[in-house]
């Protein structure tokens, strides 16, 4: 399980330092204050770094921190192409039995 021990906070950016971050299967994201990060790099299972280009949103709340969450990428199976049937990109999956 994911687990932020620290944050560090620049004008633009917030790097959070923890733990079993995923690094891979997962995408990561971040919001403070309700605000979407506009990049999230997932720099080890250890770092994560989220970006707001515009600058990390501010509030005078002491009751309001960043989230740092992964949503799990969708795994898609390749069509298998069996005789006789052709395969395209508007096809649904196709899997052999």
């Amino acid at each position: 399980m994911p687990k932020v021990d620290s944050l560090t906070k620049t004008d633009t950016t917030i790097v959070f330092t923890g733990k079993n971050f995923y690094t891979t299967d997962h995408v990561g994201k971040a919001k403070f204050i309700g605000i979407q990060a506009d990049s999230v790099v997932v720099n080890s299972a250890t770092q994560v770094t989220a970006t707001w280009t515009t600058g990390v949103p501010t509030t005078s709340s002491t009751s309001e921190y960043p989230v740092l969450y992964f949503v799990k990428t969708l795994v898609t199976t390749p069509c298998v192409v069996t005789a006789g049937e052709a395969c395209t990109g508007d096809d649904k999956v196709k899997v052999e039995s």
